[in-house]
């Protein structure tokens, strides 16, 4: 990038920035940007900025920067920045060549831009290797850097920690407290980063846990959930001979044969030629039917009435 730049980072005096370190910042904020580590706003918030910034700057170089150093040379690539945006603002005739690292325009256009900013011919006559990246680090830009670096998987942490641990811990109403489940660690190694003091629902680690209390199944939840393929298939069978018998039932309504002959004969005091008088009687399958569902002293009274 360009000459270091001495700056007022904390008030008590001057910290210059190298060219090296400057160049690594760049190339680290370019990165967290690729990464899409920016809030709503396009802003990189400071937790961000140290853990995957700050950090990996100071331990490449051995140096020790902090947040407020970061903010004052933010505010100087914004600055750089704003130079480059105006130009390619100032002229639909300003173009970049990215192999070169040139801005490009003709003469004329040149002439022009500079009559109102004198002191700029460097823009035009010196590379600036930082625009791609400045764009993209402070100018909200798409993510094309040239100095992307990898930074590590540490983002999966980050996430993993701000997810809801309601899912980690079970209630046990004999302490009326929500507890680490089985599946949990309840003794997790404590580091520096994720450290904490335990709550006011949790048990100390120096006094034993009270046991988890299963809740008992009913005898309803055992069957439900027992399964026996004998019983399954007794079950089948019974649907399949009552879906059976159903079905000869409603056939039997149309095709039913009534044995009338049998029934005249238990009738006392008939003669033969009376029997068979009765039965040329019923010829029709209706007439039938109605004297199956007579009685025997009303199958009598008929027979003797029609045979008058």
């Amino acid at each position: 990038m360009g000459d270091p730049m001495k700056e007022n980072d904390q008030g008590s005096g001057y910290q210059s920035w190298t060219v090296e370190e400057s160049n690594e910042l760049l190339k680290l904020m370019v990165d967290v940007s690729n990464r899409g580590w920016r809030d709503h706003a396009g802003k990189i918030n400071k937790i961000t900025v140290e853990r995957h910034i700050l950090k990996p700057l100071n331990e490449k170089l051995g140096i020790a920067r902090t947040y407020n150093q970061y903010i004052s040379r933010v505010k100087y690539f914004k600055k750089q920045y704003a130079k480059y945006h105006e130009l390619m603002r100032h002229n639909s005739g300003f173009g970049w060549n990215s192999a070169t690292k040139f801005f490009t325009a003709d003469d004329e256009i040149w002439k022009d831009y500079f009559k109102s900013h004198p002191k700029d011919s460097s823009l035009q006559t010196d590379p600036h290797p930082d625009y791609e990246d400045l764009k993209i680090a402070v100018g909200n830009g798409t993510a094309r850097g040239t100095h992307s670096i990898a930074i590590g998987d540490d983002i999966v942490e980050e996430n993993r920690e701000s997810r809801s641990l309601l899912d980690d811990f079970t209630y046990d109403p004999s302490s009326d407290a929500f507890i680490l489940s089985s599946t949990q660690d309840p003794f997790p190694s404590p580091s520096p980063e994720n450290s904490f003091m335990p709550t006011s629902t949790q048990q100390p680690c120096s006094e034993p846990r009270p046991p988890l209390r299963k809740r008992a199944k009913t005898d309803s939840q055992t069957k439900a959930t027992s399964f026996d393929p004998k019983d399954t298939q007794d079950l089948v069978e019974k649907l399949s001979s009552n879906v059976e018998k159903f079905t000869r039932a409603i056939e039997s309504i149309d095709t039913k044969e009534y044995n009338c002959w049998d029934l005249i004969k238990e009738i006392p005091g008939l003669t033969s030629e009376d029997r068979f008088k009765a039965l040329d009687l019923l010829n029709t399958k209706a007439k039938k039917s109605e004297f199956f569902s007579m009685s025997p002293n009303e199958r009598a009274e008929w027979i003797a009435y029609k045979l008058k």
